[in-house]
């Protein structure tokens, strides 16, 4: 295979750099399992700190970031991680096998390739593939700690009205009045997978709703007695009118390549299982108040989590002992 550049990145938004640095035809490196840090008790290996450096250095090129600047980022984001990943472990949140695999091979498709292909250039970065297969789990574990964090959220409508008036928002109105990408009206329907109901359990649920969808039962109702959504199930799974970027990208990439009156099949999201229906589509922004008020709700919402998270990482670094090794 001629070796190309694979960027593995997750599609979610991730707290910590990707698993490993995938950097043009760097020679594999040697390794050793020498400690680079310590944070409280756990130990980072000078393989892991020097993948992640790699990979920081690769992103941070051309930044002005100085190299002991983009050290000093890459000791934070993989204190963090580590707290991210202890953090979940005690929440009990786990992610199976199949949704790493599932992750996985969303990378390769991304990078048009196959897990064949994918396995061949870690093993020449020499990268064992199960340690790159579990950093991915702890990155998706730390996704959806963040994501229980931030349902925490609450936004009240006084602070959506000030939203609106700021310039920020005027400015967001005019990039979506101009997007190429539509805004959506869609439907749902969710089953949760959480610490009561396992990945497998939520996968034989959706199916058996998709399966009663194909013989013609109707959408609305299916919606209301089963979604585990509770504000879209009690309109009939409806979400409304949402415009491009304001759900998560696995939901968002499915929608945006159904046509208008079709239903997807499941589709798996950091929230669980999903079916989608698109009811209709159009360019520009929506012509109705209420709908942009909910445009506007949605992106201040994902910018309060946003500063809300920041704060609590902060707080969590400012309580673990880090200690570098050199």
């Amino acid at each position: 295979m001629a070796r190309k550049k694979l960027s593995v990145l997750l599609p979610l938004s991730l707290l910590c750099f990707s698993s490993f640095a995938m950097i043009g035809n760097a020679q594999p490196a040697r390794y050793t399992d020498q400690v680079a840090l310590v944070v409280d008790s756990h130990a980072i290996t000078r393989q892991e700190f020097n993948s992640a450096l790699a990979q920081a250095r690769a992103e941070f090129r051309g930044s002005g970031l100085s190299d002991q600047a983009i050290q000093e980022e890459t000791v934070k984001m993989l204190a963090i991680s580590k707290i991210m990943e202890n953090f979940a472990q005690n929440m009990g949140i786990n992610i199976p096998n199949s949704a790493v695999d599932e992750a996985i091979r969303d990378i390769a498709s991304r990078n048009r390739a196959t897990v064949a292909d994918l396995k061949e250039y870690l093993q020449y970065q020499g990268i064992p593939f199960s340690q790159f297969k579990e950093n991915i789990r702890k990155q998706m574990m730390s996704a959806e700690l963040r994501n229980q964090l931030m349902r925490t959220v609450r936004v009240t409508d006084d602070e959506v009205d000030i939203y609106m008036r700021s310039d920020e928002f005027q400015k967001l109105k005019k990039e979506l009045a101009q997007s190429k990408t539509p805004n959506v009206k869609v439907r749902h329907i969710l089953i949760r997978i959480d610490n009561d109901v396992t990945e497998k359990e939520a996968k034989l649920r959706i199916d058996r709703l998709s399966e009663r969808l194909a013989t013609g039962e109707g959408f609305e109702d299916i919606a209301k007695a089963q979604s585990q959504d509770p504000v879209s199930a009690a309109n009939g799974g409806e979400i409304g009118w949402v415009a491009p970027g304001q759900l998560v990208p696995e939901f968002e990439k499915v929608m945006l390549n159904l046509k208008v009156g079709e239903t997807s099949k499941p589709v798996r999201t950091p929230f669980g299982y999903h079916i989608i229906r698109v009811e209709d589509k159009k360019l520009g922004l929506p012509d109705d108040d209420a709908q942009i008020k909910n445009i506007a709700r949605d992106y201040y919402y994902r910018k309060k989590a946003s500063q809300q998270y920041s704060i609590w990482q902060d707080k969590m670094l400012a309580d673990v002992y880090i200690e570098r090794r050199q």
